[in-house]
């Protein structure tokens, strides 16, 4: 089992590229949910007592991109595939990679 990456920046492309490769699992490293108060998701603040920085999902751009990561979402597990949320800095520092 590998793993590919590849710059991809239209959702065209993202959509197209990812259901072309068939992988078993797609990491998006943004928000998939919206937390309806508007304050940090339990997720985040378990991450932020552990030292790992999230972004609050209060941030105008952090909001933008999560929609765009739903809607993301919303296509590919239509096309039967595996879509996870990942944070890729926390992940770096959990693993001890330099960034």
């Amino acid at each position: 089992m590998g793993f590919h990456i590849c710059p991809l920046h239209r959702n065209a492309e993202v959509i197209n590229s990812t259901i072309q490769l068939k992988p078993c699992i797609v990491a998006i490293d943004a928000l998939l949910t919206i937390p309806k108060t508007g304050a940090a998701r339990k997720a985040d603040r378990e991450m932020q007592k552990q030292g790992y920085p999230v972004f609050p999902p209060i941030m105008h751009s952090i909001r933008a991109l999560t929609k765009r990561a739903i809607s993301l979402t919303h296509t590919l597990k239509a096309n039967r595939l595996i879509v996870i949320e990942v944070h890729t800095a926390s992940t770096r520092k959990a693993l001890g990679m330099p960034t």
